[in-house]
């Protein structure tokens, strides 16, 4: 199915696990800071609440990281969504995912436990 961020054709809920990979920070150029942030936004309610979105690389096509990524994870946790960057060694380096939860589950929402919260 096509689809372009933004705006997803997906209903909230559908993807226990949500990867997003060489897009948003690899081209800087076509994607700026408020694209990415409506972009992330857009990736978190197609997500499982007791599911997550998994982003990388945090770099451009030059490996430079992202600057501002800081305030879009700041960002983010002002639309209820919390950031975590983590960093996992594959083949000699180190490889940094953002990795976005929703803290705002559902009424009624069963958590990963299967208890509604």
């Amino acid at each position: 199915m096509a689809a372009a961020l933004p705006r997803l054709p997906f209903a909230d809920g559908t993807f226990a696990l949500t990867l997003g990979s060489y897009l948003l920070f690899a081209h800087p150029d076509r994607f700026g800071p408020d694209d990415q942030l409506s972009a992330l936004l857009e990736l978190v309610p197609v997500t499982d609440p007791a599911g997550e979105v998994r982003v990388h690389p945090l770099h451009d096509g030059e490996g430079r990281h992202c600057r501002h990524l800081d305030g879009l994870r700041a960002a983010l946790g002002r639309h209820g969504v919390a950031g975590e960057i983590t960093v996992r060694r594959a083949a000699g380096q180190d490889r940094r995912v953002l990795r976005l939860r929703s803290v705002r589950r559902r009424q009624g929402a069963a958590g990963p436990s299967g208890a509604c919260t």
